[in-house]
């Protein structure tokens, strides 16, 4: 990656907990010109990333957002992140997870909302303080007084900031001209993206939508010639080649995350899918270590 400096706190395996919030991650980076911070998967947190300097790209789910010196940018679950840099680039990032039901159902609003990729770019000097504040909070001695009450503090603060911001932003669009059966499959597609990490199967989105599932079924094979099922087997299964090339996780745990009942059945799906075991896929796939973030 060549980055010049690099704080990184790392909790992914092991989130903190913070009142409310997980913490995954928290940090910042800062980047000779033309670094790339390589295609990673986000699990299941939602990141900030927190321009301070410089300009760059940033790429979700290879989709490129221009971004300089003052953005902030929200990332979804379940995406595939990159970054490159055009100049000399220096960011703060920020990632997490609430318990909080009603602080999950506005994330989940934003989520529904702000699909689009490149509608997430945010103005906040509040949020870029308290970012960077929680950074050199966190790198105190664990036992510097009221430490972690501070940090929930700041890290609550920063998620209602964030929330009231997205209120205030016009939401994203469906496909141009789409019709409303389009945008309905859509925002199915886009949902199950988002909850790969917790549905067990596409049944669940009868519940969501308060539909019968064989109408939804019906409806998003006539609009997009493809069953629901087979979306989900698609997208669970990426996800877990994308866990597989990481290399963090044992095929166990990447059984257990995306939700199969033994680590046999994700083995024998995996197989069925990409004509090979889990363990030979990543021996031919998995990304070394030098090239993660």
């Amino acid at each position: 990656m060549g980055a010049a400096y690099h704080i990184d706190h790392n909790y992914v395996q092991q989130p903190l907990e913070f009142g409310e919030i997980h913490l995954f991650q928290i940090g910042t980076l800062h980047c000779p010109k033309d670094t790339v911070v390589e295609r990673h998967l986000h699990h299941n947190w939602f990141e900030l990333t927190i321009l301070t300097d410089g300009s760059g790209t940033i790429y979700t789910n290879d989709t490129p957002i221009k971004v300089s010196k003052g953005d902030i940018y929200l990332s979804f679950p379940a995406e595939f992140h990159e970054i490159v840099s055009d100049d000399t680039l220096h960011f703060d990032f920020f990632s997490f997870q609430t318990d909080n039901p009603a602080y999950r159902d506005d994330l989940e609003r934003i989520m529904q909302q702000f699909a689009d990729a490149d509608k997430r770019i945010l103005h906040n000097d509040g949020i870029r303080a308290l970012v960077r504040d929680a950074i050199a909070q966190i790198q105190m001695p664990q036992t510097t007084p009221y430490r972690k009450e501070i940090l929930g503090a700041q890290f609550l603060q920063l998620l209602i900031l964030l929330i009231r911001d997205f209120k205030d932003i016009e939401p994203g669009n469906t496909p141009y001209n789409a019709t409303q059966a389009q945008q309905f499959c859509f925002s199915l597609m886009h949902y199950i993206d988002t909850h790969i990490y917790t549905m067990k199967n596409p049944g669940e989105l009868a519940e969501v939508t308060n539909y019968n599932y064989s109408y939804l079924s019906h409806l998003f094979h006539s609009v997009t010639s493809q069953t629901l099922s087979i979306y989900f087997l698609k997208r669970r299964l990426e996800t877990a080649a994308g866990l597989l090339r990481e290399n963090d996780l044992s095929i166990t745990q990447i059984a257990q995350m995306l939700q199969y009942s033994s680590v046999y059945a994700f083995s024998k799906a995996f197989r069925a899918y990409y004509g090979i075991s889990p363990r030979e896929y990543r021996g031919k796939n998995k990304v070394p270590a030098s090239k993660k973030e």
